[in-house]
């Protein structure tokens, strides 16, 4: 919680506003999933994911149920930041596209580091931090 608190409120101090904590989506009546926090911007859901354990198989199964949620907001992006020293986030990357082309998976996605989070992020504008976060949809 610690990691996922201190991005959350940082960048709720750098644009100047709320943002929600923890949002949970059903997937089922029984299983629902949650990501740490969510923002909107122009229309785009930016859905993040702080890991801090290096736990790529718990984000592929993270990843797999919110491509199931009833009611997944519209134009969803999830980002995953991870925040375990050394991290090769290239693990994470691969699992998530083998959930998009084995169980076609279509939530787009980025994976940073906590250290990419921090060079974009820090000290940045408000208008600097959604230009970095829309800019993020648009890579492929």
């Amino acid at each position: 919680m610690k990691n996922e608190s201190r991005i959350r409120i940082a960048l709720s101090k750098n644009l100047n506003r709320n943002i929600e904590k923890e949002k949970y989506l059903n997937v089922t009546e029984e299983i629902k999933t949650s990501v740490d926090f969510s923002l909107e911007i122009n229309g785009i859901n930016f859905l993040f994911e702080i890991d801090s354990n290096n736990a790529v198989k718990i984000i592929f199964g993270q990843y797999l149920l919110l491509n199931k949620a009833k009611k997944l907001p519209k134009n969803s992006f999830f980002i995953i930041i991870h925040c375990f020293e050394n991290f090769n986030k290239n693990r994470t990357i691969k699992h998530l596209k083998y959930a998009q082309d084995i169980f076609r998976c279509k939530v787009p996605f980025a994976v940073l580091t906590e250290n990419e989070w921090i060079d974009a992020t820090l000290n940045k504008s408000e208008k600097q931090i959604k230009n970095y976060l829309i800019s993020l949809t648009e890579q492929k």
